[in-house]
């Protein structure tokens, strides 16, 4: 009898346990592991000179493309090696060249750069809508056609540094949105340019 009422207990205990299992694992289930696997960032916008003054009257906003690598380094942070080209156009109606009397031709400014920044998602968890901190620098390529009296010639290699603000939208398990505003600075020789990109474009997870 007693062994009897041992067995009972331990049937009874198993049986507990696995209902108490049963109950908590899709709890944690529904939690899933972060993921440390590489993005692909593909991105396309505009840039708006701010500085120089004469710049921002002579200059149009450019066309800008972006390629980026995202390396999460730990929950919240990547990583982000990244290409970025922007072509201004001249502004036809700038003050300062309508001035001139001169004829107007474009003088095909652009700015390349290749860099890295780190990324900060303030809400590292579970979430479809993420918005982030960026900060970062590398090298720039500044080049521009001589055009009249008013514009030189540049071709030059310098540093940039840039921070800005950002928005992540999850659209599906395997790629994302996202748009984002930061400023550049480039230590230009000529004029030191300072712009601001505007992007938006998809992330491949």
């Amino acid at each position: 009898m007693k062994s009897f009422t041992q067995t009972r207990n331990a049937v009874f205990a198993g049986l507990i346990a696995i209902a108490m299992l049963s109950v908590t694992s899709p709890a944690h289930a529904q939690v899933p592991a972060p993921s440390f696997k590489p993005h692909i960032y593909l991105g396309g916008g505009a840039a708006f000179i701010s500085n120089p003054i004469q710049d921002k009257d002579m200059f149009n906003q450019s066309f800008s493309l972006m390629v980026a690598v995202g390396l999460p380094v730990k929950l919240g942070f990547e990583v982000m090696p990244k290409f970025q080209y922007h072509k201004f156009g001249v502004n036809n109606s700038s003050t300062l060249l309508l001035a001139t009397g001169l004829p107007i031709v474009d003088p095909n400014r652009s700015v390349t750069t290749l860099g890295a920044d780190v990324k900060w998602s303030f809400l590292p968890g579970p979430v479809p809508t993420k918005p982030y901190f960026l900060v970062g620098g590398g090298t720039s390529s500044l080049s521009q056609d001589a055009a009249g009296l008013l514009f030189q010639n540049i071709s030059e290699r310098k540093f940039y540094m840039n921070v800005g603000l950002g928005m992540d939208v999850k659209l599906g398990p395997t790629f994302a949105f996202f748009v984002e505003g930061k400023y550049t600075y480039v230590n230009s020789s000529l004029d030191n340019l300072g712009f601001f990109p505007l992007m938006a474009g998809i992330r491949i997870l």
